[in-house]
This record gives structure tokens, sequence and C-alpha cells, in this order.
């Protein structure tokens, strides 16, 4: 893992600040995403979406003009495209309506596989930081969970999205983030591959026929900005702690669906929320 070994035991204020704030964008991009996938179709609102974040992540790599290496080229390639996939599948699961099954498989596999990956690449989190990560991998399937979900449709929509999220998290974790904006824009560029191609398997439209299904392309920069922070936080912290606080964007969904849409937080979702804020602060504990 790219930097593995120049790493502190301990992670850093700001790569906690920057995780939680990937945690933050993601929530909200994945609360709009879901709302405007029901309207406008999931591979319309993700195609809307990605454009969005290419253009913002381009131009400002246009800007800096800075020159791309070809491992960091070659995992931005593997980022995009796990990147892409996730985005896709998600928004798919949301728009079946399966939030309270799609929500925690994702996050949570997305969690697990850069976790993984960090832990056998020799990184090793505190003793609080360990039992942190305990606490938050069951309090993103608590605060996801609808105890009245009957559907289980999604389930598949929301494990093959974690996947791709966690390959995401691993590849972009090994870019060099001293010249990060031309693989940034690489990855949003690569993500358009998967999005494209799962949308003509399933003869899926994708391209937006309304002026309104324009209305979430904001998301695409703020998604963006989420990308950035993470492979900072990464280079900052360890890839083991940073996808687990990353990962409980879940949290910021069930919220915003409580203040905007009042739907009641049930018992276990409070309980996730809970053990989410308890998390926090036992990683960040030295």
């Amino acid at each position: 893992m790219t930097g593995c070994h120049r790493l502190p035991r301990r992670l850093p204020d700001v790569a906690i600040v920057l995780a939680l704030s990937c945690a933050l964008a993601w929530g909200i991009s994945d609360f709009v995403g879901g709302l405007w996938s029901r309207r406008d179709g999931p591979w319309v609102v993700a195609f809307v979406v990605q454009t969005g974040a290419l253009v913002s992540t381009g131009l400002v790599a246009l800007v800096a003009g800075q020159p791309v290496s070809g491992p960091d080229a070659t995992w931005a390639v593997v980022a995009g495209l796990g990147a892409g996939a996730g985005t896709a599948l998600l928004y798919r699961g949301l728009a079946r309506g399966s939030m309270g099954v799609v929500a925690p498989m994702s996050a949570v596999t997305a969690a697990l596989v850069p976790m993984t990956a960090g832990i056998a690449t020799g990184e090793r989190p505190g003793g609080w930081a360990v039992v942190g990560i305990g606490l938050a991998l069951p309090a993103i399937w608590l605060v996801s969970t609808d105890s009245r979900e009957k559907g289980r449709g999604g389930a598949w929509d929301g494990l093959w999205s974690g996947l791709g999220f966690g390959v995401y998290f691993l590849g972009s974790g090994q870019i060099e983030p001293d010249h990060a904006l031309t693989p940034l824009a690489l990855i949003q560029a690569v993500a358009f591959v998967p999005i494209v191609l799962l949308a003509s398997m399933g003869r899926e439209p994708l391209l937006p026929r309304s002026r309104s299904a324009w209305t979430v392309l904001w998301v695409g920069p703020l998604v963006a900005a989420a990308n950035a922070a993470f492979l900072w936080a990464v280079d900052l912290g360890q890839l083991v702690i940073t996808s687990v606080l990353a990962s409980l964007y879940p949290a910021v969904t069930v919220a915003l669906a409580a203040l905007v849409l009042h739907e009641r937080i049930r018992r276990w979702q409070g309980v996730g929320l809970a053990l989410a804020t308890l998390a926090v602060v036992l990683i960040s504990l030295p």
C-alpha cells in the first residue's frame, strides 16, 4: 500500500475531519441521488452526477497542470471502475425502494474491502481504534436498517455496489496526494465506463430526457470533493480507519430523511447513531 510505512500509529485529527467530511458529502449525495433516481431513473442520475464530477475535477486539474505517473494512472483506472459501478448500482438499489437493505450492504462491504487490505499489508490501528472499528461496523448496519422493510430485491445491488466502492477506496488509497488532481479527474472519466456498460446491458435509458434531470448536476462536484478529501485522509492516516469513518455515510442519509422527509428514526437506527458517535470518539483517541 502506497505510504503505509510512513504513516503514524495514531490518525491525525485532520485526517479524521477529512474522513468524516467524506461521510457527510457521500451521505448527502446518496440522499439526493436516491430521491432523483426514483423519478428519473438510476442510470440517468448516475450519468448526470458523474458529468458534474468530471467537469469540476477536470477544470481544476487543467488549471493545475499536474503530471500523472504511470502507477497513479493505473490505480486511478481501478478506482474509477469501482466508483462508477458502485454509484450506479447503489442508485439502482435506492430507486427500487429498499434503502434499509441496500445502504447497510453497501456501506459494510465497502468498509471491509480496504480494511482487510490495510491489515494484510501491515497497518495496525491502536487499541481504542480497534474498539471503535468494532463498533462502527454494526453502527453502519443499524443506522440504515428499517425494521419494517420487507423488500430484499436490492440486496444484491447493495452487495455489488459495496464491492465497487471498496475497490474505489483501495485504488484511490494508492495515489500520491501531492499530484492527485489529474488522477482524480481520470477517476471521474473512467467511472463513466461501468455506468454506460451496465445501462446498456440492461437496456436502460442513460441520457437525461428533461431539463429537470440535470438538477442533480451539483452533486457531482460534491462527490468529487469528497473523493479528494478521502485521498488526503488516507495519506495522513491509515486506510483501515479512514475507510471505516468514511463509510459512516448512511447515518447522514438517515438523518436527512428524518429532517427533510419527516421519516421517523426507529429505535435500532437511534442505537446505531449512538454507536457511530462513540466509534468516532474512540477512533480519535491516542
